[in-house]
Formats: structure tokens, C-alpha cells, sequence
């Protein structure tokens, strides 16, 4: 879910104004009674392009009509098992709105639950992390927003190559 946030100003003194969010002519939601200088927001889970009217309920007439993109990455992941050779694991990222996720849309990991944290953007959706039982917390970004995908932690491999040579017993 996302936010498209304005704040109106320029009412006329004794008008009523509402605001409509519409996506493809269709109206979704309607913020009723606004108040100027305050901030509103409606929460959109569509990646689209959507138009923002501002409407002058008092003369029926449209004040301002503007289209917002909404866009933003939806994704899937799969996490592989431990590859016992490295003590490594995959976590593979599908995004399944590639037309409405954005420009510039990265992949990134960090041991903090904050997408400020993340220092290592990329551009493979295909993370190889280390099986350590650190948790780890995937963020995806594109040039408007950052979104916390999931966390993970693996165990690592356990390896047990034990050799037992020259066994001897005394007695003295």
C-alpha cells in the first residue's frame, strides 16, 4: 500500500470542497468536507497512473484535476536452501509488475530493518547471502520508493569431519 498525499489551498470563502481519486475514469475514493491547508492522503495498493480532482461542491465544477503515478514494485521471492559448500543461500526476487514498478529498480539487504541502511544496491534480483543465523531484511527501491520485501536467516551447515588415527590404550 502506498500514499498519494496533497494538501489543498485556494477555497473559496462558504464553498464545500471534496476531493476524488480516480483510476481509469473510475472513482475509487472520495475525501469529503476538505479543509484548506490540510494534508490528506489516500492509500492506493495499484500501481497506476491516477487522476486527483479537487471538486467546488458548492458550484458542481471541477477546481483542480491532476494525474499522480503511483508507481511501485510488486513483488514474489523464493529462498533457496543452504549451499553446504559456502554456507551461502539465494534470495530470488520476482517482480510481477514489471510495466508499473518504476524506474530504476533495485535490490538490496541490510542486518537493520531500515531501507536507509541498505548499502549494497543492485540491480540482480537474484541476492546470494550468507547462512550465518544473521537476519537479514530485503528492501527493493525504485526512483520514487523503497519497499521492505521480507527477512531471512538461514542456519548455517554443520560439518562434522571428524578422523580418529594412532588410538592407543595404556595401562600403566
Amino acid at each position: 500500500m502506498k500514499n498519494i498525499t496533497f494538501t489543498p489551498t485556494g477555497f473559496k470563502i462558504g464553498n464545500s470542497y471534496t476531493a476524488q481519486l480516480l483510476l481509469n475514469g473510475e472513482v475509487i475514493d472520495t475525501i469529503l468536507n476538505l479543509v484548506v491547508n490540510t494534508q490528506y492522503s489516500f492509500t492506493v495498493t495499484v500501481p497506476a497512473t491516477y487522476l486527483l480532482k479537487v471538486m467546488d461542491i458548492t458550484n458542481n465544477t471541477c477546481v483542480e484535476a491532476q494525474y499522480v503515478q503511483a508507481l511501485f514494485p510488486v513483488t514474489t521471492h523464493s529462498i533457496s536452501d543452504v549451499d553446504c559448500n559456502n554456507n551461502t543461500y539465494s534470495y530470488n526476487i520476482t517482480i510481477t509488475n514489471p510495466t508499473t514498478a518504476g524506474n530504476n529498480v533495485q535490490f538490496g539487504w541490510s542486518t537493520i530493518n531500515d531501507c536507509s541502511a541498505v548499502s549494497n544496491w543492485g540491480t540482480n534480483n537474484n541476492i546470494i547471502l550468507s547462512a550465518d543465523n544473521v537476519v537479514r531484511y530485503v528492501f527493493i527501491r525504485n526512483s520514487g520508493c523503497c519497499n521492505f520485501i521480507s527477512s531471512s536467516t538461514k542456519n548455517p551447515c554443520i560439518n562434522c569431519t571428524l578422523s580418529v588415527t594412532n588410538i592407543s590404550f595404556n595401562c600403566g
